[in-house]
């Protein structure tokens, strides 16, 4: 029997000489104190955070690679589209914010559709596991905030090509 309050070092002592004893002086078996198991747990889980981190920044990178190939496509599709805007009085400032709109437009819809996968996974989760994960109205700003950023970066070079299309070499591309 241990008294309450005494140093958790001078139990954990105790308890390692009573089981050399009875294990007949090996030393076959370890003792992990509550604060060592707590401490693995965190650097466990500051491990996946950081990995959660990398993954999320690798697919932010490719979502926004996907955009600026899609707008690009677009724009390439839609030049002599752009010749006749111009033509008729459009102002690069115009065409310019057609194009990024659009681009803010597709990541607006991805982040719809990965809140909703989001949304998805943490029931699963609830459902199969005793772990209860919280989407919080902040996290889904942030998300979003991220999913609009993406786009507007993403969108930028293609909607200042189309914005300096020359028209007449524009309304002549076939």
């Amino acid at each position: 029997e241990f008294e309450p309050g005494l140093n958790p070092d001078v139990v954990v002592a105790s308890v390692r000489q009573a089981l050399l004893r009875a294990h007949g002086g090996r030393d076959d078996f370890s003792l992990v104190r509550a604060k060592e198991l707590l401490s693995m747990f965190y650097k466990v889980f500051t491990l996946l955070a950081a990995l959660l981190l990398g993954i999320t920044s690798i697919s932010l990178v490719v979502g926004g690679i996907g955009i600026m190939n899609v707008m690009l496509v677009t724009v390439t599709e839609r030049t002599s589209e752009i010749g006749i805007w111009k033509t008729v009085g459009a102002r690069r400032r115009d065409i310019f914010f057609q194009f990024l709109t659009e681009a803010v437009a597709l990541s607006v819809v991805g982040g719809v559709l990965g809140l909703l996968l989001a949304f998805l996974v943490c029931r699963l989760i609830t459902i199969w596991l005793p772990l209860k994960p919280v989407i919080t109205p902040g996290a889904m700003l942030l998300g979003f905030g991220v999913c609009v950023a993406v786009g507007i970066i993403s969108g930028v070079a293609p909607a200042i090509a189309a914005a300096r299309m020359d028209p007449i070499v524009a309304i002549r591309h076939e």
